[in-house]
């Protein structure tokens, strides 16, 4: 057995103060962590509503985008939405700096935020879906026969009974590090 030592005095040297690299390291990964997540329940909750759609299309695309992403590992994801990306469409889909009002954003940083939120996505469709499944019919069926549109029903009534946990953010969290990197 290999005897390795771990130096306790460099660790709390890097964490307690942090220097500048790793704060900045922190407010990034937190920043892309809270953007992807958000994007991610906007995706997951519109792929959601798309898997109980009366149209057959819709429901397919929203069943092979969860199908995709749910299978196939995130760096897979990163790397092909960063590299694939542009050898597919022929440009820059993210270039090297991206302006966003008054801040730069290195274009890897967007990539990766997209390719997270769009994988948080596909994980918050099922949370989501689910969620719709678990509300009874009854709810529908009452705010249908209150006047309610199947949007305005599904809008005030079902998704305000939705409850999704938040487990997904360390996943999330810990995948930022790969965009970083």
């Amino acid at each position: 057995m290999i005897g390795i030592t771990f130096d306790w005095s460099v660790f709390w040297h890097y964490l307690f103060p942090p220097d500048h690299l790793t704060r900045s390291a922190l407010f990034l990964t937190l920043g892309i962590s809270i953007v992807a997540q958000f994007f991610g329940v906007v995706f997951g909750l519109f792929s959601a509503l798309m898997q109980r759609s009366k149209y057959r299309v819709l429901r397919f695309l929203a069943g092979v985008y969860v199908w995709f992403f749910r299978g196939t590992p995130v760096i897979v994801q990163i790397f092909f939405i960063y590299f694939g990306a542009n050898l597919f469409l022929g440009y820059d889909l993210f270039p090297r700096t991206a302006h966003l009002l008054f801040i730069s954003i290195d274009g890897a940083v967007v990539a990766g935020t997209v390719a997270l939120a769009i994988n948080e996505g596909a994980y918050m469709s099922e949370i989501f879906r689910a969620g719709i499944q678990s509300v009874g019919k009854g709810q529908l069926e009452a705010a249908r026969s209150l006047g309610l549109s199947y949007l305005q029903a599904m809008g005030l009534v079902i998704v305000p009974h939705i409850n999704p946990p938040v487990t997904a953010v360390p996943d999330t969290t810990t995948s930022t590090s790969l965009v970083m990197w």
